[in-house]
């Protein structure tokens, strides 16, 4: 049975209200389009493991949220399989792993395989959000070395009310 299966048919799950944070979003010109289709990523169910019902329950509703300027962006579910994109969900793990040395490559795809990217971000250099698969965690992590982010919130829920209360921008 795979994640998604589990997730709807284990746990459960009532959808959690967003439309808040959703309204918060639209209030300031971000672009937010349904997942009409109810798509799935393979990728992201083959690559990753313990990831946050939280966020699996907030971004299985979206096919796309992005801002006015299209420099900062969520990853829903069909990003995670486009290889066909100028910017793969990856990206910054792919850059990591271009400029290492081969000492250093394994603990770069650890890290990946552990941080799940969630928000990617092209508008003031290159950073991103990532979810922590390991404790739950929001880290936030930055160029020219991705791979140490500060933590910013303690469960997706938290990086939610961080961004509602304006103590995060995005």
């Amino acid at each position: 049975m795979g994640l998604f299966n589990n997730i709807e048919n284990n746990f459960n799950i009532k959808n959690t209200n967003y439309d808040e944070f959703v309204a918060f979003l639209k209030d300031n010109n971000w672009k937010i389009e349904l997942n009409n289709d109810n798509y799935k990523s393979t990728e992201l169910e083959k690559r990753y493991k313990n990831i946050s019902i939280e966020w699996i329950d907030f971004i299985k509703q979206y096919s796309k949220i992005e801002n006015e300027e299209q420099t900062i962006w969520f990853l829903c579910f069909r990003d995670f399989d486009n290889t066909n994109t100028p910017f793969h969900y990856k990206e910054f793990e792919l850059i990591s792993l271009e400029s290492a040395d081969e000492n250093s490559k394994e603990d770069i795809i650890k890290y990946w395989n552990e941080n799940l990217p969630i928000i990617l971000s092209v508008k003031n250099g290159y950073e991103y959000y990532a979810l922590n698969l390991i404790n739950g965690n929001i880290v936030h992590g930055f160029e020219p070395e991705f791979e140490y982010p500060e933590i910013i919130a303690n469960s997706f829920k938290e990086f939610i009310t961080k961004i509602l209360k304006k103590e995060i921008m995005i």
